[in-house]
C-alpha cells in the first residue's frame, strides 16, 4: 500500500470501508480470501451478479480490489468458497 497509486486513493479505501460497516458488513473475517488467483464458475446462477457487484464495489473503493472483494464476499457468502491447500 506504499506505492503512490495506492496512497493517492487512501481517503477513498477509509470511506469505503466505513460505509461497509457502518451498512452491518462486519471488519473481521473467519476465512480470508485473495484475489490474486480466483476460480469461477461462469453458470452459477449468481456469477453475473456477483461480477456487477464487485465492480460497483472497486468502483466505490477503489484499485485496491482486495479490500472490496473482502466485503463483497460477506454478500456472496454462501456462494465463495476458499480454500487453503495448493491446487497445483
Amino acid at each position: 500500500m506504499k506505492q503512490p497509486r495506492y496512497i493517492f486513493e487512501s481517503d477513498k479505501y477509509i470511506n469505503y470501508i466505513n460505509n461497509q460497516v457502518k451498512n452491518g458488513l462486519s471488519e473481521v473475517t473467519e476465512h480470508h480470501c485473495a484475489c490474486g488467483f480466483l476460480i469461477r464458475n461462469m453458470k452459477h446462477s449468481k456469477i453475473n451478479e456477483l461480477n456487477n457487484t464487485w465492480y460497483q464495489h472497486i468502483q466505490e473503493c477503489g484499485i485496491q480490489d482486495q479490500i472490496s472483494f473482502f466485503f463483497v464476499k460477506q454478500l456472496f457468502n454462501d456462494d465463495i468458497l476458499s480454500f487453503t491447500e495448493n491446487p497445483f
